[in-house]
C-alpha cells in the first residue's frame, strides 16, 4: 500500500525530529563526561548541557555542539590524566574559612561511593540549582576544611569520575558533629559506604546525613535540637581520612549543602 503525499511529509518531518533529538541526547551525554573529565572547561561545558536540557536549542545549536565536542576530544587526547587531577586537586583545596590545606592532603581526604553517570536519568535524583528552605541550616562542624565539593569529581578512592552527593569537611578525629537543624533521627547505624552515620528528618521534607563518624551520640527516633551534638568525626566506611560527609536531600532529591550553609 502506497503512502499518501501527506503521510510521506509527516514521516519525513518525524524522522528529522528524531534525528535532532537523538543528536541532542548524544551531545548531552558527551558534554557531561567532558565536564567530569576536564575541569578547565567544565563551567562552559555544563552551561551548554543545561541549555540542551532546557530544550532551548535549534538545529544550528546541535551542529555547534558537535563541533565543540570535537574540540573537547582533541583537548582530552593532549592532556595527561595526572595533569587533570592536579587541576582538580587545586580547585578543591579551597577552604570556606579562608585557610588552605596542602594539595596532596586535600586530594586524599574524602570518601563515599559517588553516583556513576550511566545516562541522563542519573541526574533525576540530584539538583545542582539553588533553592530556598523554610528554616535555617547551621554548620555541622565548628572547625573544618572543605576537601571535596558537591558535584562532579574524581573519586578519591576509585580514581573514577562520578557525582559527589555531599560536602566533605575534613576535621580532627573525635571532633564534635552537631545537628544542622531541629529534627527527628531516622537512622543511626553503620553502612559499608557511609560508615557510622546519622540521618535526620527536618521540616520542609528535608533530610540531612552525617557520615564516616567515629562514634554516634543519638539513636533512631530521638528528637534533636539545632546545635546538639549527635556524633564525632572519624573515618569509618568508605573513607580515606578523618572527615564528615555532610549530605542534604529535599523531597528525596540530593541538593547542594553549600547553598544552605554559605548562601
Amino acid at each position: 500500500m502506497e503512502k499518501t503525499e501527506n503521510g510521506k511529509k509527516k514521516s519525513d518531518w518525524f524522522t528529522k525530529i528524531m534525528i535532532i533529538q537523538s543528536a541532542v541526547c548524544a551531545a548531552a551525554v558527551i558534554i557531561i563526561f567532558a565536564a567530569v573529565k576536564w575541569g578547565g572547561m567544565g563551567g562552559k561545558i555544563y552551561g551548554d548541557y543545561k541549555k540542551f536540557m532546557s530544550k532551548d536549542y535549534t538545529a544550528d545549536d546541535v551542529s555547534e555542539a558537535f563541533d565543540g565536542i570535537k574540540e573537547y576530544a582533541a583537548a582530552f587526547s593532549s592532556e595527561k590524566n595526572g595533569e587533570s587531577k592536579a587541576v582538580f586537586a587545586e580547585k578543591i583545596t579551597e577552604n570556606h574559612s579562608g585557610a588552605q590545606q596542602e594539595e596532596s592532603e586535600s586530594f586524599i581526604i574524602g570518601g563515599g561511593d559517588d553516583l556513576k553517570f550511566s545516562g541522563l536519568d542519573t541526574l533525576e535524583g540530584i539538583c545542582f540549582d539553588e533553592y530556598d528552605l523554610d528554616f535555617e541550616i547551621d554548620y555541622p562542624l565548628k572547625d573544618y576544611s572543605i576537601t571535596s565539593d558537591f558535584g562532579y569529581r574524581i573519586g578519591p578512592i576509585t580514581g573514577e569520575p562520578g557525582i559527589h552527593t555531599g560536602l566533605d569537611m575534613a576535621a580532627s578525629y573525635g571532633t564534635s558533629i552537631y545537628a544542622a537543624a531541629d529534627g527527628t533521627v531516622l537512622d543511626a547505624q553503620y553502612d559499608n559506604s557511609y560508615g557510622n552515620y546519622v540521618k535526620i528528618s527536618h521540616d520542609d521534607n528535608v533530610v540531612t546525613i552525617y557520615a564516616h563518624c567515629s562514634s554516634l551520640c543519638v539513636n533512631e527516633g530521638d528528637k534533636v535540637k539545632q546545635g546538639e551534638k549527635i556524633a564525632e568525626v572519624g573515618s569509618t566506611g568508605s573513607s580515606t581520612g578523618n572527615h564528615l560527609h555532610f549530605e542534604m536531600r529535599k523531597d528525596n532529591i540530593r541538593i547542594n549543602p553549600e547553598f544552605a550553609l554559605f548562601g
